[in-house]
């Protein structure tokens, strides 16, 4: 009885902060927003009805996998080093910085065109939801432009460099599966290569979505 009351008192529980810390100590996942990983943690918590009490990181391997395979899905496959890019931004190395995200550069001999397509509507405003690093190839003074990524990294980097190239608007944290503030208005809104990674477990994910963008276009 006083050997299992004093093993007890020195079992320390594992917090759902040290989960998230382990989650993340996949490079690919590493600048991912915190309250997003958090929330994944919780579902996750929530939908094995598992407990923290009296535990260590080994008992929780299947959550760290399968947590760290969701967030993959979201935004893993288009990482690069986050330190590169900066250096990147820095050196003014603007084609090298967007090649370093698959999508933009998939894009990268598209946005001439694209910058034309959105010059011609005379907009003054746009949201790119799920942006990456788009904003980077889009982004001009005459326009102010609000860039949401699940990635804080991401972001930090978009605010580098508007705050360089005196651009108006913002990039900012937000999980399009559950969107808690109201989105910034504009007269464009982009979303790009976005509803065929959402709607993966959700089909009316997309309709939301498009219900609530406050953009005409």
């Amino acid at each position: 009885y006083i050997y299992i009351r004093c093993r007890h008192q020195y079992t320390m529980d594992i917090s759902i902060s040290e989960l998230s810390a382990a989650i993340k100590k996949k490079k690919e996942l590493h600048g991912i927003a915190e309250p997003v990983v958090l929330k994944a943690i919780k579902k996750y918590i929530q939908d094995h009805k598992i407990s923290l009490v009296g535990s260590s990181l080994d008992n929780f391997k299947p959550l760290i996998k399968e947590v760290r395979a969701e967030l993959h899905s979201l935004t893993g496959r288009f990482i690069a080093d986050s330190e590169k890019r900066r250096k990147m931004l820095t050196n003014n190395s603007i084609t090298e910085l967007l090649a370093t995200h698959r999508s933009t550069a998939e894009r990268l001999s598209f946005y001439p065109q694209l910058r034309k397509i959105i010059a011609s509507w005379n907009i003054s405003s746009i949201l790119d939801l799920g942006s990456g690093i788009n904003p980077i190839a889009l982004a001009n003074k005459k326009i102010t432009y609000y860039a949401a990524d699940i990635r804080e990294d991401e972001c930090t980097l978009i605010n580098s460099y508007f705050k360089k190239h005196n651009i108006k608007g913002k990039a900012f944290i937000c999980d399009l599966r559950d969107i808690k503030e109201p989105l910034p208005q504009a007269d464009l809104c982009l979303l790009f290569k976005i509803f065929d990674v959402l709607e993966q477990k959700n089909h009316k994910l997309a309709e939301h979505i498009l219900d609530i963008v406050p953009c005409p276009l």
